[in-house]
């Protein structure tokens, strides 16, 4: 009975450090709140927020109609709509509002699953219950997860690690399909997480183990190519397995990577924030360069923009360090090896302009050239540690005091060396890097600088050297050598990473609808129109993404996935804001004063057009669009269909917005010559037009935008976003699904059973 409550109790820690972690953004401190900062409050809440409170009110949100004039949402992968834990979000929107601490406390739930993936992964390969908390912990708050609690997306793929590893493992250990098939559906709940660099970093991982695993068994069974070509047949489907189900986002996101103004990078621009060799000295100082967070923006010197501390950040504590050291040398537990391959690798793979492997992993791996920042590799180094952390943590704690004794007072002496030496490096790199450089503060960084990010080291370092000691000599009982060793992971990880994310900026007042929102956001019964609130010099009126919570529309935004046509629709900025339905707009003038103008020639929403006349070319539709004299409202340039001008008086013909929806468009229209119907909005092959009930052709107008041929009469037009890559991905992923499914029914005659 004891040792079924001990195994039911076991996650509990997890939850609780969770809750401590976290305790001033959920629960506040002594009644004042903390709130995430940087990217959580720009892009994640707002994204999350059209995202629950669309499928709250029963639509699925193909389109978001509020940032860049429209661009498609669910086909962004980053927008994560169809990510499992990110649809329990609807649960918690009232009156069409969420709340900014159900976001937040999803992130602290993939901190614990983190914790708790990494647990079973690290029991199972044969720890003991020390030995996987001491994983758990070391994985969950390492430096690159905790750092990244503001990048939601990278932590709901990063998180799924450990599980899928352990499937794996199980598939290859067992050779068995349900296991591979298993660790397919974790990795297609990964990459629904909304980060595809991370997802590939994940495959490239697994890959390397799917690899290491057939040479043992190439090992282990010579060359019969029917016992180790099992190996990678089930590390393959597993791959495929997790494709397939994924094909109803992979689709719609192919499509729109087409599209976008980002659908690839060339070299230079793949190796920004690369991991220099002297950023090592991170792995146990992790604030040498300073750092930035919530509340601590301005102490970074080191290479690149403040964001790089983050994207460099790959710190295990230096307790875990020790523990993966212990766990090296003395555990009899499988794939040490393997794991320090995978660290080294990693690191490679991190340096990237300072190193091989990233030029050839951007000329050989496919997708590996559509991304940025290789120092997000750093994720496999901080699980390779951990894995080997909770062998040393099991060592330490259950290996045998009498046996290992000596070799631990021997340890210990060495350790203490090495911190000398460590810190030693730490100074003359800090003479020769720091020499002259001021913080983005304005004040010099001097010695009294480098000695306080030193403190923690020293500190847990010396902690380290006793525990060693102590151990060695036999005077630590086992439950309270173990509680030790998690109490220092917890201390030193905590000191390193708690302050990092809790910032000062109130969710209420960052979002404030305000009186200028109220002007900018049309009225019950107005019509609709767009505003521009970001100037050309930089200064903005509203948040980035604000629109898509307060119900903005906009031609501003944050996203990196934005539509080429809109940000190549270079025909002048009035024209442009003209044609994209802009009513206000915002001046700058000089230094950082501006005024917001009403626009007097604006276009309406969806307006009718007389005359079109057909381009052969891009380049041709925007340089008649720049002739003197060209009005959009007498004649519209089409890149298909037939030049053509009919019999039109304006006075006689109307257009009336029924309905405005974020997937569909309901218009009423009135003419009495045949005419084209123009919508500001921005051209997306997705948009189906229906005339009265029948299918009729979208066509491209004025470079950027849609529009629909009608003849006289009376008409009810309907613009609805119906992708036919979501249906025919969601067609293949059913299929795959019930593939699966087949195969686990079927697996004793299978042959992948044992």
């Amino acid at each position: 009975m004891l040792a079924g409550v001990w195994r039911r109790t076991v996650w509990v820690p997890f939850v609780v450090l969770c809750l401590v972690f976290f305790w001033e953004v959920l629960f506040g401190w002594a009644g004042e709140y903390r709130y995430f900062w940087d990217d959580f409050l720009e892009f994640t809440y707002p994204t999350r927020y059209f995202a629950a409170s669309s499928i709250a009110a029963g639509e699925i949100p193909f389109w978001n109609p509020y940032v860049f004039a429209g661009m498609p949402f669910l086909a962004d992968i980053q927008s994560a709509v169809l990510y499992p834990l990110n649809l329990a979000l609807n649960l918690f929107v009232r009156d069409g509002h969420l709340g900014l601490v159900a976001v937040e406390a999803l992130a602290a739930v993939h901190l614990m699953l983190a914790g708790c993936w990494m647990f079973l992964l690290v029991r199972r390969l044969g720890a003991s219950v020390w030995g996987g908390w001491a994983g758990g912990i070391t994985f969950m708050f390492s430096g690159f997860m905790v750092t990244h609690v503001i990048h939601l997306n990278i932590l709901e793929v990063a998180v799924w690690l450990p599980l899928a590893f352990l499937f794996l493992h199980l598939a290859f250990t067992r050779c068995s399909l349900v296991h591979a098939l298993a660790a397919g559906a974790v990795l297609a709940v990964a990459f629904l997480g909304g980060s595809p660099q991370i997802s590939l970093l994940v495959y490239i991982g697994l890959g390397f183990f799917t690899l290491y695993m057939t040479g043992n068994e190439i090992r282990r069974t010579g060359c019969r190519v029917a016992s180790w070509l099992k190996i990678p047949a089930l590390g393959a489907a597993a791959v495929a397995f997790s494709l397939g189900l994924c094909l109803f986002q992979l689709l719609p996101s192919y499509e729109l990577s087409r599209l976008s103004i980002r659908p690839e990078l060339g070299y230079q621009q793949s190796v920004e924030a690369s991991f220099p060799p002297w950023n090592l000295i991170t792995l146990f100082i992790p604030h040498f360069f300073g750092g930035t967070g919530g509340g601590d923006f301005l102490s970074y010197w080191g290479v690149g923009r403040y964001y790089y501390f983050w994207e460099m950040c790959g710190y295990v504590g230096i307790v875990g360090l020790l523990m993966a050291w212990i766990g090296l040398r003395k555990s009899n537990r499988p794939y040490r090896g393997f794991l320090v391959g995978l660290l080294l690798i990693s690191l490679l793979m991190a340096a990237g302009k300072y190193g091989g492997v990233h030029r050839l992993f951007f000329a050989v791996v496919p997708g590996y050239d559509r991304f940025r920042i290789p120092s997000r590799a750093l994720i496999l180094l901080v699980f390779s540690v951990s894995v080997l952390a909770g062998y040393g943590a099991d060592v330490l704690v259950t290996g045998g005091r009498e046996s290992l004794a000596p070799w631990f007072r021997r340890l210990a002496w060495r350790w203490a060396v090495f911190l000398v030496c460590v810190l030693a490096a730490g100074a003359v790199l800090f003479h020769f890097l720091g020499s002259g450089k001021v913080l983005r503060s304005g004040a010099p960084v001097d010695w009294d600088f480098f000695l306080s990010r030193a403190v923690p080291f020293m500190v847990f370092g010396v902690a380290g050297t006793v525990l060693l000691v102590l151990r060695g000599r036999g005077r630590l009982p086992d439950t309270v050598a173990g509680l030790l060793v998690v109490g220092l992971l917890v201390a030193d990880l905590f000191v390193f990473g708690r302050s990092h994310n809790p910032g000062a900026i109130s969710i209420e007042r960052y979002y404030a609808p305000d009186s200028t929102v109220e002007v900018l956001r049309p009225g019950e019964g107005e019509p609709l129109f767009r505003v521009q609130t970001r100037a050309p010099g930089g200064v903005m009126l509203m948040r980035r993404n604000q629109g898509e919570i307060n119900g903005v529309f906009n031609v501003d935004g944050y996203n990196q996935l934005k539509l080429s046509l809109y940000k190549t629709f270079d025909v002048g900025r009035d024209l442009k804001l003209d044609l994209l339905n802009v009513r206000y707009r915002i001046e700058q003038y000089q230094g950082n004063e501006f005024n917001l103008v009403e626009a007097p020639n604006y276009l309406p929403r969806v307006f009718l057009v007389p005359e079109a006349r057909v381009a052969g070319s891009d380049e041709e539709t925007l340089e008649w669009m720049k002739e003197e004299g060209f009005d959009p409202r007498r004649t519209v340039i089409l890149q298909q269909g037939r030049d053509g001008s009919g019999p039109w008086t304006p006075g006689l013909s109307r257009v009336d917005v029924v309905s405005y929806r974020s997937n569909r468009i309901e218009v009423n229209a009135r003419l009495d010559g045949p005419g084209i119907l123009v919508f500001s909005e921005i051209y997306y092959p997705s948009w189906i037009a229906y005339v009265d009930g029948v299918r009729t052709p979208v066509l491209r107008a004025d470079y950027a935008l849609r529009a629909v041929r009608l003849e006289p009469g009376d008409h009810r037009v309907v613009l609805a976003y119906e992708s036919a890559a979501f249906r025919n991905g969601l067609m293949l992923s059913g299929i795959c699904l019930l593939a699966g499914i087949g195969c686990i029914f079927g697996r004793r005659r299978s042959g992948f059973q044992r």
